[in-house]
């Protein structure tokens, strides 16, 4: 070696610059010592074999306790509530089921339509629905569903059934609808389901009408409106319920008072629904009064020209139907298990029509004398 020269370097210091392939380290080791190629194996040895497992830890590591928990936005799913409609107590149909149009609504859809009949609401609000007013009074309409009707006019043929809260209200007499027995704003749900069933019984070819009252549970809370209209109307309704847990009771008063927009055709609705309920673990327990005593005016049909001339004007005269209702029913649900309920009902119904007819021709007497022959007539 020159003075001055670099010295080589020995063997063991060219280790780090060796390749990291596995061939090249064996050809590089062949070439050294035996003392230089057992430390030279040491050291690929203790470098290469520990390294996987140190990754496959730090990996670990960072995955068990490196990650910083970060706070995730709630997200709020909204869906449709399957709807049970329960014309009879312990029947209960599920909307998603039923394959047929089912119109229903809310009391809240009610209150705000405006509606001061059930007859007006159907007929403003649910489709397939029209109302003939022969009686020309707005709470004795006859409502019409696909070619069925439903009447308050005996011999008129009935078609739907009407529940209210599992009791059916067709009077038993020519099973007619006295649709002004019925406190709107009482109602919690109304649902108009289409099509014959065995379950709502006879006169239900076009369909069944469920409607179901508010409690203290469904309406908490003080509800009073006051409003005014042509014709003197004057239509008060108060509403209260008060409930927790496990007692609910709500009183509702339904009064409207018009002089009609014909003459002599005025109204008047006084009703008074009351209910309690008491509920827990084991079932539910629930008493209901109804009252109502309206007093109603209508005129009928009057003929087109007559129409033409005065739209206002009656035909005959009085002509009034005076409808006082009394109702007790209560209901008891027990609850054998998650999916087993035994339900039971019991109902008193005290209902009295009183009617004044002035369709009535005085001359009747003599022209029927005229055509009926004189053996047959009686002295």
């Amino acid at each position: 070696m020159r003075d001055g020269a670099r010295p080589t370097p020995e063997p063991e210091t060219l280790l780090p610059a060796m390749p990291a392939s596995i061939p090249s380290a064996r050809a590089a080791v062949a070439a050294l010592s035996r003392r230089t190629r057992d430390g030279a194996i040491a050291i690929l040895l203790g470098c290469a074999t520990p390294a996987p497992a140190q990754e496959t830890q730090e990996t670990r590591d960072t995955a068990a306790s490196g990650a910083t928990p970060t706070a995730v936005e709630e997200v709020v799913v909204y869906g449709r509530r399957p709807t049970m409609i329960t014309p009879l107590p312990g029947v209960s149909l599920d909307e998603g089921t039923l394959s047929s149009n089912i119109q229903q609504a809310t009391g809240e859809d009610i209150r705000g339509s405006g509606a001061v009949s059930t007859t007006q609401f159907m007929n403003e609000q649910l489709q397939s629905i029209t109302v003939q007013d022969n009686t020309g009074n707005p709470f004795q309409q006859d409502v019409v569903f696909r070619g069925f009707s439903a009447s308050p006019l005996v011999a008129t043929p009935q078609g739907l059934s009407v529940y209210l809260d599992g009791v059916r209200v067709n009077e038993p007499f020519g099973q007619v609808i006295n649709w002004d027995l019925i406190p709107l704003n009482a109602i919690d749900t109304l649902a108009l389901l289409p099509g014959s069933n065995p379950l709502f019984g006879l006169n239900s070819l076009g369909g069944a009408l469920s409607l179901t009252t508010k409690s203290g549970f469904s309406a908490p809370g003080l509800d009073v409106s006051q409003s005014w209209g042509s014709w003197d109307r004057r239509h008060t309704q108060f509403t209260g319920g008060i409930g927790d847990e496990h007692v609910g009771a709500l009183l509702a008063i339904n009064y409207l008072d018009e002089d009609g927009w014909r003459r002599r055709s005025p109204s008047a609705i006084r009703q008074a629904f009351a209910r309690a309920d008491l509920r827990g673990k084991w079932g539910q327990l629930t008493a209901q009064v109804l009252h109502a005593d309206n007093e109603l005016f209508g005129g009928g049909l009057i003929p087109h020209e007559d129409f033409k001339d005065d739209p206002s004007q009656i035909y005959t005269a009085p002509d009034s139907v005076d409808n006082e209702l009394t109702h007790f029913w209560g209901t008891a649900r027990a609850d054998l298990g998650d999916s087993v309920s035994a339900s039971a009902l019991g109902y008193r119904r005290r209902s009295q029509q009183d009617t004044v007819n002035g369709d009535f021709w005085d001359d009747w007497v003599e022209a029927a004398a005229l055509r009926i022959p004189a053996c047959d007539v009686a002295p």
